[in-house]
């Protein structure tokens, strides 16, 4: 069996990868490549890439040895950031070289990354050399066109109870136009449900949809913390058609929960506009910040 030497990842956030005795870890950033490291030949070369990338779509990891085909392991660590939260991911790997693999990145579309790789030799007495060189593809949104404004001919003013999304139909827009946001765009049960100012193009984290009285993000759904009612926090949890993650969006703009005899409304509380503000349950009273668009 034969025996691997793993070396730490130097930075905050890295990526690991399957290697070859040259390790490669590329981040491309619209095919460009950003930190690199290179080791000639040794016993057991080893070498350790690091760089912080804004906005990355993707990133991956290419790793070569010379002479080519040599054995070797990858380990990489990735911390992204997103509205204020982070996460970290890791990973290892191990093969011939050349070799490429993704990297994980948590949450998606992140505003940046510190990503970290090391590439090993591995096996008894191996002699070669290494490169390790990191790649990321930036994201590159699509600004939200303008909508050339029709003029009305006779102006009605109309009183508008439920604000207005900031760009048109995903984002669910409370009190003081702040908007329903994804604490760090996750799609993990328990996650908090809050208010944050909203973006415009909209940022993926407040990407809702609302279809048979459920409110989706990510495939989850928005749902009452264990049936608690008042004072109850909003979280998302795994969509199972329960009355307590059913909310009926009434006339009035409020999102009523089917459970519980229909007693309870999404709530923004003390109609705080404070960003990360979590967003309850609360009896329901027909107040502004109770009052929700619809995506």
């Amino acid at each position: 069996m034969r025996r691997r030497t793993r070396v730490a990842a130097a930075a905050t956030g890295s990526l690991v990868l399957a290697a070859g005795a040259f390790a490669v870890i590329t981040l491309t950033a619209k095919a460009a490549t950003t930190g690199s490291c290179s080791v000639s030949e040794q016993l057991n070369a080893t070498c350790t890439a690091s760089e912080t990338f804004n906005t990355p779509q993707s990133v991956s990891v290419t790793v070569t040895s010379n002479p080519s085909g040599l054995p070797v392991d990858i380990s990489w660590t990735a911390t992204c950031s997103l509205n204020g939260s982070s996460q970290t991911t890791t990973g290892t790997n191990s093969g011939a070289a050349p070799l490429t693999a993704s990297v994980g990145l948590a949450p998606a579309n992140p505003a940046s990354c510190n990503v970290s790789a090391t590439g090993t030799l591995t096996g008894e007495g191996v002699s070669g050399g290494i490169t390790v060189v990191l790649n990321s593809v930036a994201a590159n949104p699509t600004p939200t066109p303008t909508p050339t404004p029709t003029p009305t001919p006779t102006p009605t003013p109309t009183p508008t109870p439920t604000p207005t999304a900031t760009s048109g139909l995903t984002q669910v827009t409370g009190f003081d136009g702040m908007c329903m946001d994804d604490r760090g765009n996750s799609s993990a049960d328990h996650t908090r449900i809050q208010i944050w100012p909203c973006y415009n193009p909209s940022d993926q984290a407040q990407y809702w949809t609302y279809s048979g009285d459920e409110l989706i993000h990510n495939g989850m759904c928005a749902n009452d913390s264990g049936w608690g009612g008042n004072h109850s926090r909003i979280i998302l949890w795994t969509c199972n058609g329960a009355g307590n993650e059913l909310f009926e969006h009434t006339s009035n703009g409020e999102y009523v929960m089917v459970g519980n005899g229909y007693k309870y409304c999404i709530d923004d509380p003390g109609s705080s506009t404070k960003p990360g503000t979590a967003l309850i349950m609360y009896s329901c009273h027909d107040g502004p910040n109770q009052q929700w668009s619809q995506p």
